[in-house]
């Protein structure tokens, strides 16, 4: 009798954690934004052979509004066969406005009815937009090529007014931020040189009437900011880590290992429940306890996610393609407390929250028997010794200040200097 509970309590948990519904879209669903009781889906353009040239079996973008509560879809908008940054636009809920980078150029759409207004921007090297939560202002980043710093615009609707902030190569996002302290500014955030762990962000706040710049490196490659509270969150999927950043402390806390490795590292992240929920192109939703610094749960999501949301009480996730990089053509839907609050599916461990070095020496949480490496943010790497094998402790006396991740190949621990 306990035999049969215990395995009818198992297969509630295993359900509890599969369950999903699933919405049928156009191919390749790259980004997902909710606003009220709406999900509004933006499909890339299908461009199978990457030749620009609509062929057979290839589609436009798209944007799917859907009934938050019905899963229905209520309105489909094909753009022309362009190239449409989905991955990269701007929605202003409250002016109704949708902000979308289109050939180039940043066109504007009502957001209820998808009705198109006309284009309010226009430049070569434009590469995506985002818009403040009032639509007040628009920062379009600008990519002069794969390899030389490029720079974000600010235009202010209003007046036309513009300011240009500097980047480094490859500038993806601009998010808008405001700290516990009433502090504003503005994250930009940059790729970097393919390969060459020079993705960096930049902190921008205007202080005496004067903008002042903090740069910071976050590793390989970074995909995307999720700013909440006093901390922005940055996804880099070169490095397979989310870097944390202080937005008090204009600096970087800590790094969060992802546990993936190749091409299946993290894309982007959302906070609900303290918990940080970050896509990954291993085919899954790894669940972060912010409290912890722990993987608590691994969600499959059966091919190669991108954008995820929050709406309402559920979690949407974009399948953007299979395993073998074939457009997907589905959204799924799990409920938020299921994701966030069952621990299931404990795997990789991620780094604890960072070690704090105030004195010459730092005891590791690993055991002593395998070599230890130390990695820098900026991609340096080098092997260290412990001084006292016994109980793995380093000595920290010559290290720069700095965020470094010391591994022994199978755990690893954020270190602060």
């Amino acid at each position: 009798m306990r035999g049969a509970l215990l395995m009818a309590m198992c297969l509630l948990g295993t359900l509890s954690l599969t369950a999903q519904r699933t919405i049928e879209t156009p191919p390749i669903p790259a980004s997902v934004h909710a606003v009220g009781d709406i999900v509004h889906v933006f499909c890339a353009q299908s461009d199978v052979d990457y030749d620009g040239t609509l062929d057979p079996g290839e589609l436009p973008a798209a944007w799917l509004q859907v009934d938050r509560s019905s899963l229905q879809v209520l309105r489909t908008f094909t753009f022309p066969w362009a190239d449409v940054q989905v991955f990269r636009l701007g929605i202003a809920a409250e002016t109704n406005r949708a902000y979308i980078m289109v050939d180039g150029k940043v066109e504007e759409f009502k957001l209820d009815d998808q009705s198109p207004i006309g284009v309010i921007y226009q430049a070569p090297g434009a590469y995506s937009v985002s818009t403040t939560s009032a639509g007040n202002s628009l920062y379009i980043a600008h990519r002069p090529s794969f390899t030389d710093p490029g720079f974000v615009v600010r235009k202010v609707l209003g007046t036309g007014d513009s300011t240009s902030f500097a980047a480094g190569p490859n500038p993806q996002q601009a998010v808008r931020f405001r700290t516990s302290e009433g502090t504003a500014g503005v994250i930009i955030l940059s790729e970097g040189v393919f390969g060459q762990e020079s993705g960096s962000i930049d902190l921008w706040e205007n202080i005496n009437n004067v903008d002042e710049r903090v740069t910071l490196n976050v590793g390989d490659t970074p995909n995307h900011i999720t700013v909440h509270g006093d901390s922005a969150y940055v996804t880099a999927n070169g490095s397979h880590w989310v870097a944390v950043i202080d937005l008090k402390q204009r600096k970087t806390v800590d790094t969060l290992l992802i546990g993936t490795e190749g091409f299946d590292g993290p894309r982007e992240s959302v906070v609900a429940n303290g918990k940080l929920l970050v896509s990954t192109y291993a085919g899954d939703v790894r669940v972060i306890d912010l409290a912890t610094r722990n993987i608590m749960r691994i969600i499959p999501i059966g091919a190669k996610p991108e954008g995820l949301c929050i709406a309402g009480e559920d979690l949407w996730v974009t399948r953007a393609y299979t395993a073998e990089y074939a457009p997907a053509k589905d959204v799924v839907v799990f409920r938020v407390i299921d994701a966030t609050s069952v621990q299931a599916d404990l795997r990789t461990p991620v780094a604890p929250r960072a070690i704090i070095a105030t004195g010459t020496t730092v005891r590791l949480p690993f055991a002593a028997a395998r070599p230890l490496t130390m990695r820098t943010l900026d991609g340096r790497t080098s092997t260290i010794r412990a001084v006292d094998s016994e109980h793995c402790t380093i000595d920290v006396s010559t290290l720069s200040r700095g965020v470094y991740v010391i591994t022994d190949g199978t755990s690893s621990v954020t270190l602060m200097r």
